[in-house]
This record gives C-alpha cells, structure tokens and sequence, in this order.
C-alpha cells in the first residue's frame, strides 16, 4: 500500500480530535527524526513490538530478532519510555487542553494524525498503522531508534 495515496486530513471534528486522546500517531523515521532535531526528542516514547503484532514473519527466519522499535510522541506520562504492547493507549502530549494538535501548525504532525479521518474503518487505520511499521523495519529505523535511546530513554 502506497500512503501517499491519501490527502492529508484537516477535519476537527470531536470525533477526530478525540482521537489524539487515546492513541499518540505514528510518523515515518524521517518525520520522527526531523521531531528530535526540532528539539522534541524528550517527550516521545518507544514502541518495542513483535513482528508478529502485524502479520509479518521474521526475516531470514530469524526468530530470535523478531523485533521492531517504532518513536512515536507519547503517552502523558510515559516520556522518554517505552511500551512492548501493540495495543497500548493513552492521550497524546502534544494534545493541547483546547484539544488540537500542538504539532499541527508547525507541519510537524506524523503521518498517521495527518491521513486517518472519521471516515476510515478500523481495518484500514490498522493498515496504515502496519505501513508505517514496516517503514522502521530497516537500518535507517534501527539506527534512529538506537540513537534515541541512548539519549532520551528513561529506564
């Protein structure tokens, strides 16, 4: 699937809104990396998940490297952390208390906010959410994601 297919969403309808209430998006690694050089590196997370979590197999059958590690913004209250759950939830921290994106007007929101709407079923949010996933799945997302570790991880 091609994610430039779909035009960004400027909806702000409640439905859209409240959806950076539950889940923080998911950008590419270059987005995220771009976030970190903004000076944002502190108040995103990491996702630790299975390749598993979204239909993938191991590459070369390697079972025992069978993990991703995906920079997302995080949860209030879990900066600089890290989640191993694929269905972890939690309001946003760049959700502002007027409930947009504090990210939005800086053209610095990730890909997942900037194209889900109201309008998309639950299978294909998840599809998009599976191509972003697969984005980190390489050196340059390995890379990015060690890097922030080394400097924001709170262990």
């Amino acid at each position: 699937m091609d994610l430039s297919d779909y035009a960004d969403n400027e909806c702000s309808c409640k439905d859209c809104k409240d959806a950076c209430k539950y889940v923080p998006c998911w950008g590419t690694p270059d987005e995220i990396r771009f976030l970190i050089f903004s000076g944002y590196g502190k108040r995103l997370m990491m996702h630790v998940l299975s390749r598993n979590d979204f239909g993938a197999r191991p590459k070369d059958g390697n079972y025992f490297d069978n993990t991703i590690r995906v920079i997302s913004p995080a949860f209030v209250g879990n900066l600089g952390r890290l989640t191993v759950s694929p269905g972890s939830t939690g309001r946003c921290t760049f959700l502002t208390k007027g409930g947009l994106c504090e990210l939005h007007d800086k053209n610095l929101k990730p890909l997942e906010g900037r194209i889900e709407s109201h309008e998309m079923s639950a299978e294909e949010a998840i599809i998009i959410r599976r191509e972003i996933f697969r984005m980190w799945d390489n050196q340059v997302g390995k890379s990015l994601s060690e890097d922030w570790s080394r400097k924001y991880f709170k262990s």
